[in-house]
């Protein structure tokens, strides 16, 4: 159950100043993301070493301690994960360092399997795209829901919602590429799939997104299995040509590098319809 709670001004304050740069990044991390399992935060915050597991740890437990983070109440990758399969939401006092305004705090509720799931994998491909840039090409921008939503007036002017599971941007020296994620755990009917795929294709029709600079993201959907793939290639392959030539699928196992090195742009009609 949610609860109202306060904290205290003198309280934030000391913890405002107590936090270090690396705990910073972490809040800020978990603000961007909603939930990252702690496996995830160490491969982004700390070098692969034996001790900075161990520190960590330690820091993970420290920051849960103090009500900057709340640690959920179901692990991923089972008892045998160790802490790395702990997930992490924002607790009651890192809500009011992200927003010192804020009234109200509460407690995450801990999602379902699913749902958690669901969330971690979107989490990974952002470690993923943090762990894999290099050189000039970089990860610009990674907004999860809902700052990643869209709000448009479909046909008729009636208000809609697109709510993709992530928006990337990419950039390097000559050229930044921009994504709608949709993040797909073999958990949906293809019927299912088609149906996004015609929201996104009515959000783009409406010109919402082109109004400031002509651009529209490709619509990528990121799936486990290259089976899946096939699944889901085949069913959007069904929609209008004018249509399909926004999507492209992949499997997660190259999206991080697909995305970064611009081949999903490249081959974006070949791999939406091949």
């Amino acid at each position: 159950m949610s609860r109202r709670h306060y904290v205290t001004t003198k309280r934030l304050e000391s913890l405002r100043a107590s936090l270090s740069q690396r705990d910073w990044a972490i809040l800020n991390d978990i603000d961007r993301l909603g939930i990252m399992s702690g496996g995830q935060l160490r491969i982004i915050h700390y070098a692969p070493t034996g001790l900075s597991r161990r520190q960590a740890r330690m820091d993970l437990s420290e920051l849960v301690n103090l009500e900057v983070l709340q640690r959920l109440g179901r692990r991923i990758g089972g008892e045998h994960s160790g802490s790395d399969g702990y997930c992490y939401a924002i607790g009651l006092a890192g809500q009011r360092l992200i927003d010192p305004d804020r009234r109200r705090t509460w407690r995450i509720p801990t999602p379902g399997p699913a749902l958690l799931s669901h969330a971690t994998a979107v989490s990974q491909l952002y470690v993923e795209l943090q762990a894999a840039a290099s050189g000039p090409t970089h990860l610009a921008g990674f907004d999860a829901e809902p700052a990643c939503w869209r709000r448009y007036f479909g046909p008729g002017g009636s208000p809609q919602w697109l709510k993709p599971d992530a928006y990337v941007a990419i950039e390097s020296d000559d050229y930044e590429d921009r994504y709608f994620i949709e993040v797909d755990c073999a958990t949906e009917f293809p019927a299912r799939i088609v149906s996004k795929a015609r929201a996104y294709i009515s959000y783009w029709q409406s010109g919402r997104e082109q109004s400031d600079d002509d651009i529209f993201p490709i619509i990528a959907f990121v799936v486990p299995t290259a089976t899946r793939k096939a699944q889901l290639v085949d069913a959007l392959s069904r929609l209008p040509a004018e249509h399909w030539r926004l999507f492209v699928v992949t499997t997660s196992d190259r999206a991080s590098e697909a995305l970064l090195d611009g081949s999903l742009l490249e081959t974006a009609h070949e791999e939406s319809v091949s």
